[in-house]
């Protein structure tokens, strides 16, 4: 028999407007002890006939109770989150915002779904968890910054914002192949109206990667997140055009660097700054603070380089393993020369950083940084 929702609306839990069709009732008309309802197990599951081929099916919440050989259609489950984003909510009792993620496995089905953690709410005990409003599209490995009220104006402060990611569809594919593409996008979060709006335009480049927001109150970007270099990811064509992993990946890493400011526009706006001395993703970048020469530069460190698509393999910036990749920037800078770099905030551009110490090198092996 074959499962399927008369309707397919997003977030459909278990069992909702589930019909059963195309079965034969006679055989079950004819077994010992029918009663006029189709037998179904699991705790308020009923059916009831409705044609002689046909019975309608509601399950109960718990799941579809016993049987074998149905399938179901999209969205009548859901399952668990992998690969979410997760932010503090500013100035909201310690409400914390989970958003996207897989809800299959990595890669396989990117979610639209958001929730609130409340750590304060008493009302139902161990109830911590409630459903928000959904995002405009599906995202996983995407950053997820809080908009902090000490430097950021206007009608974003306090709220939250959603930077690019991969959307995935893979669910739909067999024998291992996969749909995946990445997102260039962004999308703010109003927890008084538990809603995502769109922001005023896009990034520069497609990315899945990190977000750092500038939150010294003396920076001369004060309040803007600044996103730099990430990975491009590339399979087949959303919603269902499926490839084979290996062959027709295409992943790369890209130098382009984007300032998002939360200050202007709706929604908040793009422009494109400085890009990195060496395409890298997967670095980590930070803030650096104190009194030293370069107290409020953003440094990015380390993060891997890709080689020419298609291909699963990307390499450690700073090993001698990638040393022969041009994409490196080994050719140009040795094996350690753009290990690090350092943005400046009053001219925009990025350069190189600290040197490792001495002749220490990364004994990192080859990795792949989105696929395994």
């Amino acid at each position: 028999m074959t499962i399927t929702a008369t309707a397919n609306p997003p977030g459909l839990i278990v069992g909702d407007n589930v019909s059963v069709s195309s079965v034969s009732i006679a055989s079950v008309i004819g077994a010992a002890g029918y009663n006029g309802t189709f037998t179904v197990t699991g705790p308020g599951a009923t059916g009831t006939v409705v044609t002689g081929t046909t019975f309608t099916y509601t399950a109960a919440v718990s799941g579809l109770g016993a049987g074998s050989g149905g399938t179901a259609s999209a969205d009548t489950t859901q399952c668990g989150m992998v690969d979410q984003g997760a932010a503090l909510i500013p100035n909201d009792k310690g409400r914390v915002l989970m958003a996207g993620g897989d809800l299959v496995a990595f890669l396989g089905e990117s979610s639209p779904l958001s929730f609130i953690f409340d750590p304060t709410q008493t009302l139902t005990p161990g109830q911590y968890w409630t459903e928000t409003g959904l995002l405009g599209t599906p995202r996983e490995l995407f950053a997820l910054n809080a908009m902090d009220p000490t430097v950021v104006t206007g009608s974003l402060s306090g709220e939250v914002v959603a930077f690019g990611g991969v959307e995935a569809n893979s669910s739909v594919c067999h024998n291992g192949q996969i749909v995946v593409t990445t997102l260039n996008t962004a999308e703010v979060f109003d927890p008084s109206t538990g809603t995502w709006s769109p922001a005023a335009n896009t990034m520069g480049a497609k990315r899945a990667g990190y977000a750092t927001q500038f939150d010294n109150v003396t920076d001369t970007l004060a309040g803007y997140v600044i996103l730099a270099g990430g990975v491009d990811v590339e399979a087949g064509t959303l919603s269902s055009t499926c490839v084979n992993t290996t062959a027709s990946l295409k992943q790369a890493a890209t130098a382009e660097t984007d300032l998002y400011d939360p200050m202007a526009g709706t929604g908040g706006t793009f422009t494109a700054t400085g890009s990195l001395t060496q395409a890298r993703e997967g670095q980590v970048q930070a803030e650096l603070g104190g009194t030293g020469p370069n107290p409020f530069d953003i440094i990015a460190i380390g993060g891997a380089c890709t080689k020419p698509t298609p291909n699963l393999s990307s390499w450690v910036i700073g090993t001698s393993a990638a040393a022969g990749i041009l994409a490196c920037n080994s050719a140009n800078a040795g094996t350690t020369g753009y290990y690090s770099e350092l943005y400046s905030q009053s001219s925009k551009t990025w350069t190189k950083g600290p040197l490792l110490l001495g002749t220490a090198t990364p004994t990192n092996a080859a990795a792949s940084a989105v696929l395994p």
